[in-house]
């Protein structure tokens, strides 16, 4: 696990207060972003970053729960156009 080569910063309560702060800010932000069409891209690019975060630098006994909110995220937040066009993009090989 990565986080734990950066412990340094856990011994530090200011970096533990701005971790927490932040969490808590795009937890009860993020649903606001999702419905809203203008940022409704951008929202879901930071929940894919937010949750491969989770899956693979900072939790080692979270199991799937990323992955599967990553897929349930885009499916039923993305427009159908933009997975047209991703599908088409790099699945058309196949």
């Amino acid at each position: 696990m990565i986080w734990k080569t950066f412990g340094m910063f856990d011994q530090l309560h200011l970096a533990s207060l701005a971790f927490s702060w932040a969490g808590m800010l795009f937890d009860l932000l993020i649903p606001f972003f999702l419905f809203w069409k203008r940022t409704r891209l951008w929202a879901v690019i930071l929940v894919i970053a937010f949750n491969l975060t989770n899956g693979l630098l900072l939790f080692d006994n979270i199991g799937l729960f990323p992955y599967a909110m990553i897929v349930l995220t885009v499916l039923a937040f993305l427009d159908t156009a933009y997975l047209d066009k991703f599908a088409k993009k790099y699945l058309s090989q196949y």
